[in-house]
């Protein structure tokens, strides 16, 4: 019917090694969720990837205590400016993650945030030698985090649509935030730890 699903619908451990992936299908409309996540426990792998052109997400999560790596690839042109909100680079639905990692990946030209914590626990995050440019809202919302490394990244034109602070520690809601963390909740007995240190960020003041 001339109709495109999207390209990648994973519910056990999925690799993608050196492919371009869009989610404009063949009539120049726009699908949703680059790839999507359906399964709990998934290990997801992605080395030399870029995931150009989406409405939502480029990556979702639907279950929980997944892992992601994420290495040498790109994300870009995330998300329409007539809904901001809809455009993150992965976007967690609220499920905890064990293990996020992004490494040596440029994220540019995505609406809302690089990673949308819709409030699960993010056990592990290593964020480091990445670009990060033109992200509208703000730029990685960990969350809750028990160990994060923010290391080595350069972060441009990130929040423009609001005030710019670098770090945020409990008001995930306000735009102009390069990094949100919460604090752990009282039941949570781990402690946080964050190391951020060696990024740059830059805002165009035109």
């Amino acid at each position: 019917g001339g109709g495109s699903s999207r390209p990648f619908r994973a519910r056990a451990d999925i690799t993608l090694r050196s492919i371009y992936a869009t989610n404009r299908d063949e009539l120049g409309a726009l699908n949703t969720r680059i790839l999507r996540v359906s399964a709990d426990s998934v290990r997801i792998t992605l080395d030399d990837v870029h995931f150009d052109e989406d409405g939502q997400s480029g990556i979702r999560l639907d279950n929980t205590d997944n892992s992601i790596f994420i290495t040498n690839s790109i994300f870009s042109r995330i998300g329409i400016h007539a809904s901001p909100d809809n455009g993150r680079g992965i976007d967690d639905r609220g499920n905890p993650i064990d293990s996020l990692v992004i490494q040596n990946s440029t994220f540019y030209n995505i609406t809302s945030n690089v990673l949308r914590n819709g409030g699960g626990i993010i056990n592990y995050a290593d964020i480091n030698h990445n670009t990060i440019v033109n992200i509208g809202q703000y730029g990685l919302d960990l969350g809750e985090v028990i160990t994060a490394h923010v290391t080595n990244n350069q972060f441009i034109n990130v929040g423009y649509m609001g005030t710019t602070e670098f770090i945020e520690l409990d008001d995930p809601d306000e735009t102009g935030r390069v990094v949100v963390v919460n604090p752990l909740q009282s039941d949570i007995t781990a402690t946080q730890v964050m190391n951020v240190r060696n990024n740059n960020i830059y805002i165009d003041p035109l």
